[in-house]
């Protein structure tokens, strides 16, 4: 049996200054101070970013805001402590350990898929060929660091619905499992501060608020070795989730460490995934119902819009009338209050969002994965500022929610043509407006938009514009 040792070897895609490179997860982390992750992908780069928090929690765990704030200061992770905790778990990092191989299930050994089944794009339903041709051909063989890769988005966001059951697992019903639940990830809006320029470390230590760890929350590696059936249990914590097996696989290497083929079995379940993404995972984004974070808003009809509004990130942060949000901003925002971010950092947040298909998730129809600004950490650290913040980004979700609902009612055109999210004046307004907090500036530029849109689509004379307007601004 070949072995890929994943903290040595070299599989994860990163820039070193101008240097595109590959490196294990040792590097990765010993050398986080001064590298990126190079990967364009945004769920290869969100799973990434998951694996390497764990690990760096798992390793060197900041369970205070005191510890917090010392190893943000340092000029380096902790490197002795990465290292020598990843020498003790290093059987359970190799790929294809014959009894722990990492991230997989080593008591599966007869193969009933081929490499197809690892790559995202066929998890789309029956049209997935239409997107991704080379399904139509032969199963490429991967090497080991792509079937690293692909192992992490495959627990990650592998989609529900009816999956392979092993013979070992009593939910297995003619070969097939039924009701099975999406990965972890595709069960919340996951949100990630990125300020500008930032490398690994700052994004890792801004994944990981400071708090000590639950009773018996351990990562996958560390837990004994998986069963062929699948559990119904719930997360320990955050570290159990972040590393949740939400399938049973067994990549099944040739002699030269190329994977052709694999095992695929349904995995652990729990009762509620939303509700144990939102309990144990800090990147987890929810609305204040608890519902996942909307990046696009509704229209009139409660059906998501196209376009992200540039202003969803500031909708997201901690409010004193909201009852949900995201930790890690709120993390964010007491880490800004404290001063330990640095006042002029530029500051914005990733989300990654997985659209489905159905309301049972079989199949991915999308992957949402916008850079939105948050502007500068000064601004974050005052409450008024956040506050005005807040209001003002409030006002142009309810004003573009109610253009919506205005062309819906008329019976016109809604869409793009409504939308004042997709304006380029109004993006670029609320870019100068998180910088210079001029809410005038942003308002006219935010009614100009909104005049455009009733002269164009919902008014033919001045008479019936003016009402749409006084409709609008007033309610």
């Amino acid at each position: 049996m070949p072995a890929f040792d994943l903290t040595r070897r070299p599989w994860i895609p990163v820039l070193d200054g101008t240097d595109h490179r590959h490196v294990g997860i040792a590097d990765a982390l010993t050398h986080a101070h001064r590298l990126q992750l190079a990967t364009t992908d945004p769920t290869e780069r969100t799973v990434l970013l998951r694996l390497l928090a764990a690990v760096l929690e798992a390793a060197a765990d900041a369970d205070s805001t005191a510890r917090w704030d010392e190893q943000w200061r340092s000029p380096t992770l902790d490197g002795a402590a990465i290292a020598a905790y990843l020498e003790r778990h290093r059987d359970s990092f190799d790929l294809f350990h014959p009894e722990r191989p990492f991230g997989q299930c080593a008591r599966l050994t007869a193969a009933n898929r081929d490499s197809h089944a690892l790559r995202a794009s066929s998890w789309s339903g029956t049209a997935s060929t239409h997107f991704d041709w080379a399904q139509l051909g032969p199963a490429r063989p991967l090497a080991p660091a792509e079937a690293a890769l692909a192992l992490l988005v495959l627990q990650g966001v592998h989609p529900g619905g009816i999956q392979s059951g092993h013979p070992d697992d009593p939910r297995t019903k003619g070969g097939k499992v039924y009701g099975s639940h999406p990965g972890m990830l595709s069960c919340a809006t996951h949100a990630v501060v990125e300020p500008e320029g930032a490398f690994l470390k700052e994004v890792l230590l801004l994944m990981n608020p400071p708090a000590p760890r639950a009773g018996g929350d351990r990562p996958a590696w560390e837990q004994p070795p998986t069963p062929a059936a699948g559990r119904e249990r719930e997360p320990a914590g955050r570290l159990d989730l972040r590393t949740w097996p939400t399938r049973r696989v067994r990549l099944l290497p040739d002699d030269g460490g190329h994977v052709a083929a694999l095992a695929l079995h349904d995995g652990d379940r729990t009762a509620d995934p939303g509700a144990a993404v939102r309990a144990a995972d800090p990147c987890a984004a929810t609305s204040p119902s608890g519902a996942r974070f909307d990046l696009r808003g509704r229209d009139g009809r409660g059906r998501d819009r196209g376009f992200e509004a540039p202003w969803a990130a500031v909708l997201a942060l901690p409010g004193t009338d909201r009852t949900a949000a995201a930790p890690v901003l709120a993390h964010l925002v007491d880490a800004c209050e404290r001063g330990t971010v640095d006042p002029e950092a530029l500051l914005a947040v990733r989300f990654h969002r997985v659209e489905h298909t159905t309301a049972h998730r079989a199949a991915i129809s999308a992957v949402l994965a916008p850079l939105l600004p948050l502007g500068p950490a000064a601004h974050l650290a005052d409450a008024a500022v956040r506050d005005q913040l807040l209001a003002t980004a409030r006002r142009a979700a309810g004003l573009r929610h109610r253009i919506h609902k205005l062309a819906e009612d008329a019976r016109l055109p809604g869409g793009d043509r409504v939308d004042l999210a997709a304006d380029p004046g109004v993006r670029a307004a609320w870019d100068h407006y998180l910088h210079d907090l001029d809410r005038p500036a942003f308002e006219t530029a935010l009614n100009d938009a909104l005049h455009q849109r009733i002269a164009r689509n919902l008014g033919s004379t001045p008479l019936t514009q003016a009402a749409a307007v006084h409709q609008l601004t007033t309610a």
